[in-house]
């Protein structure tokens, strides 16, 4: 159970550091022009202190189990398929090179996704990972739970809910100009819809300042840590558990 919850948790903790660590920070990233590196900058310090925060309070929840021998709960057989796995060090140079290409085009300003598109195209093509392979790992379950979230967030939007919703607030004195408003909007948000949809129904809100699109992609991302449809990672570490003892 631990280390299901600490997967989930340190990955949507960890992906509010860049502007391609997640979905809705790519969106916002588009929609908002901020750059790659300054955005680095700012989110870092946020990123290792989340992560600290969220070792302390792992650490709290689940101290009984920090106390257990590691006799008690080692894993005493790998599974075959492990045993004969074998590194392809080849597409492993590969991999990091190509990576290491792209993530300079981030900084130097390039259009994203046309560069993560052509270091796609360039990986894709593998003797011994086919992309026959590669698409059969795609989780189609979670893939059509997002579309009904999509289907969902654009009815609301297409009926003028939303707009409706923001102007009651507005007119009540809740000014969503008010950072702590905002952010608590966008955590309810991210827990009713999820983080992506959540960001995709705020984009019309106006802000004048780029602090709100800093704490649009902060808080959509930290949010995702209070539910399991609070972000992606959450379902499938969900779902991966539930095929195990992990519950």
């Amino acid at each position: 159970m631990i280390l299901c919850a600490w997967r989930s948790t340190s990955s949507n903790i960890g992906s509010v550091a860049t502007l391609i660590g997640n979905p809705q920070n790519m969106f916002i990233g588009q929609v908002s022009n901020l750059e790659f590196g300054r955005y680095l900058l700012v989110m870092m310090p946020v990123t290792l202190l989340g992560i600290a925060a969220n070792v302390g309070v792992v650490r709290l929840f689940w101290r009984d189990e920090f106390k257990t021998s590691p006799e008690a709960g080692a894993i005493t057989q790998l599974p075959h398929e492990l045993e004969a796995l074998k590194p392809d060090y080849r597409s492993i140079k590969k991999t990091l090179i190509i990576t290491g290409l792209l993530l300079l085009a981030f900084l130097a300003g390039w259009p994203r996704e046309l560069c993560a598109l052509a270091a796609a195209a360039l990986l894709l093509p593998s003797r011994r990972n086919p992309a026959e392979k590669l698409f059969a790992l795609v989780d189609w379950n979670l893939m059509m739970l997002f579309i009904a979230l999509f289907v969902i967030v654009g009815a609301l939007q297409e009926r003028g809910l939303m707009a409706q919703a923001l102007a009651s607030l507005s007119s009540r004195g809740f000014s969503l100009d008010q950072p702590v408003i905002f952010v608590t909007l966008c955590t309810i948000l991210s827990n009713l819809v999820s983080n992506v949809p959540a960001v995709l129904l705020m984009q019309d809100i106006p802000r004048e300042s780029q602090t709100l699109w800093y704490l649009l992609a902060m808080a959509s991302t930290l949010a995702g840590n209070l539910t399991l449809l609070g972000s992606i990672a959450n379902l499938i570490v969900a779902e991966k558990a539930s095929k195990s003892a992990c519950r």
